[in-house]
């Protein structure tokens, strides 16, 4: 069982992405049964934030046809204007904790309902039926505008989740 979270790493404002490992046998309500957290490491080893900067946090999982995927937000408050954007990676059922591929951003933040008194999205969630996979996500500041939105892939043997014109934004 593994358990993905975002904390401060740092001082000031540095979040990022994590992961914890239960032990073999052990019992996810004790805290001594896990492992302690790991940031969580792109495709050469480093830490998630080296190649883009910034905050990670959110991250999600979920596998389809034996492959293993992962998507969080990512805000690099120097680069985009600012804005929290999702990002996916390939990852292993091995080892979790760290993406095979380069990152990639399939969520832009973009609509104006998405950058109402902040440039956000995140939360991303993942639900696959039948032939399609949709992804929900959280959108703008957290008060009374926070919105929910909607992306979707077309599911099929070849589908390509990497590439960003898969996903269909609503």
């Amino acid at each position: 069982l593994y358990m993905f979270f975002a904390t401060n790493v740092g001082t000031g404002w540095d979040v990022q992405s994590v992961l914890m490992k239960l032990k073999t046998g052990g019992d996810p309500t004790n805290y001594d049964d896990w492992e302690a957290p790991q940031r969580y490491l792109d495709k050469d080893g480093k830490v998630l934030n080296t190649y883009y900067g910034g905050i990670t946090l959110d991250m999600t999982h979920f596998s389809y046809n034996d492959r293993d995927y992962v998507i969080w937000s990512q805000r690099n408050f120097g680069k985009n204007g600012g804005t929290a954007d999702l990002w996916i990676g390939e990852t292993t059922a091995e080892n979790p904790g760290q993406l095979i591929s380069d990152p990639v951003k399939i969520v832009d933040c973009e609509y104006s309902w998405e950058r109402t008194h902040q440039t956000v999205t995140e939360g991303p969630f993942v639900i696959i039926r039948e032939d399609t996979l949709y992804m929900t996500y959280s959108g703008a500041a957290t008060d009374e505008t926070y919105c929910v939105g909607l992306t979707q892939v077309d599911l099929s043997e070849d589908v390509d989740f990497l590439n960003p014109a898969s996903w269909k934004k609503s």
